[in-house]
C-alpha cells in the first residue's frame, strides 16, 4: 500500500510539472534550487521545497533583512526553526516530519481545535465507547452488531461505571420501545410471540436487567464519530485563507486533532482545491491559500 502510495504521489508530482509547462499556463518562472517550473506568486518550488521569497519571513511574510535574528511581526525566526522532537529543520508552523507544532500560533492554533465544540463532541463520543468496551466481559474480542451481552448490577465487577452509564443504556432502551410502540400493530395469533423491552428494574429482582446489546450501541457509537468526522474533513475543504501559511497551520491543526477518531483510515495525501493536486501534505503546495481537504479511505 505505501509504494503504491508513494508511487501515485510521484507521478502526481511529474503532472504539476507538466501542467506548468502547457501552453495556456502563464507559469514562465523557474526555481533557483533545481531548476523545475514554478507556479506564479509560489512562496516555495512544489518539486524540491525550496523557499522562493526572498527577504520575507518564512511564517508571516512580512519584511526582513539579510542575518535578521527574529521576526519583529511574530518574533520567529525568519528563516525557520529546528523541531526539538526529531531535529529537523524547517520554515513552517508543524514539523513536516513528526507534525508537531513549533511556533505559538501553531500551539494556539491547535488549542482553538482541541477546545473547539465539535471536538468535543467526538471526545465525549469516545469516552462512552471506552466506558462501554470497560463493561463486556468480552472486551477483548472484535465487538460487531450481533454482539449481546447480559449483565446486571449485583454481579457486574464494574457496578460504578454500570451506574455511571445508566441514563446512556436507558436512553438508547426508551429509543427502541419508542420505535417498537410506533409499528401498526397486527392480530394477537399472527404475531410472534417476542421476549418485552422492560424499562425499568423489576421490582421482585432488582439487580435483574435486561440483555444489553453491547454490540450494537459500540458499532452505533463509531458509527456516528465516524460520520461526524468526515463532516468536519469535508466541511474544510470550501474554507479558504489569506495566505499559504496560515492555511498549512489550519489544516496540519486539523489533522493532528482529528487523528484520535479515525485510526482504523489510511491518509492518502491532501487535495489542493488550486491545482486540483494530491500532495502528502499542504507544506507540499505552493497556493493552499485557495483551500483544499485531507482524503482518507
Amino acid at each position: 500500500m505505501a509504494s503504491a502510495e508513494g508511487e501515485f504521489l510521484k507521478k502526481d508530482k511529474e503532472n504539476i510539472k507538466l501542467k506548468a509547462k502547457s501552453a495556456d499556463d502563464p507559469v514562465t518562472l523557474h526555481c533557483p534550487k533545481c531548476g523545475g517550473f514554478v507556479f506564479e506568486n509560489a512562496d516555495i518550488c512544489e518539486s524540491c521545497g525550496e523557499w522562493l521569497l526572498e527577504g520575507k519571513c518564512k511564517f508571516c511574510y512580512a519584511d526582513v533583512e539579510e542575518g535578521q535574528k527574529f521576526c519583529s511581526e511574530c518574533g520567529n525566526n525568519p528563516e525557520g526553526v529546528l523541531c526539538p522532537s526529531c531535529n529537523e529543520w524547517g520554515h513552517f508552523d508543524f514539523c513536516k516530519n513528526c507534525k508537531i507544532p513549533l511556533t505559538e500560533k501553531a500551539k494556539e492554533m491547535l488549542d482553538a481545535f482541541q477546545n473547539s465544540v465539535e471536538i468535543q463532541e467526538l471526545s465525549t463520543m469516545t469516552q462512552e465507547e471506552e466506558s462501554l468496551t470497560e463493561l463486556n466481559p468480552y472486551e477483548n474480542e472484535d465487538i460487531d452488531e450481533n454482539t449481546s451481552i447480559e449483565i446486571n448490577e449485583e454481579t457486574s465487577e464494574k457496578k460504578e461505571s454500570f451506574d455511571n452509564l445508566k441514563s446512556y443504556l436507558e436512553k438508547f432502551e426508551a429509543q427502541n420501545a419508542s420505535e417498537n410502540t410506533s409499528k401498526p400493530q397486527t392480530p394477537a395469533s399472527l404475531e410472534t410471540p417476542t421476549k418485552k423491552t422492560v424499562l425499568e428494574p423489576n421490582p421482585s429482582s432488582q439487580s435483574k436487567r435486561e440483555p444489553v446489546d453491547f454490540g450494537k450501541l459500540i458499532a452505533n457509537n463509531r458509527k456516528e464519530s465516524l460520520s461526524k468526522t468526515l463532516k468536519l474533513i469535508e466541511k474544510s475543504k470550501i474554507k479558504v485563507f489569506s495566505n499559504n501559511q496560515e492555511s498549512r497551520s489550519f489544516h496540519e491543526a486539523l489533522q493532528s486533532s482529528l487523528a484520535p477518531f479515525i485510526k482504523n483510515l489510511t491518509c492518502l495525501g491532501w487535495l489542493c482545491n488550486a491545482y486540483d493536486n494530491i500532495h502528502c501534505d499542504p507544506e507540499e503546495c505552493a497556493k493552499p491559500e485557495d483551500g483544499g481537504v485531507w482524503l482518507y479511505e
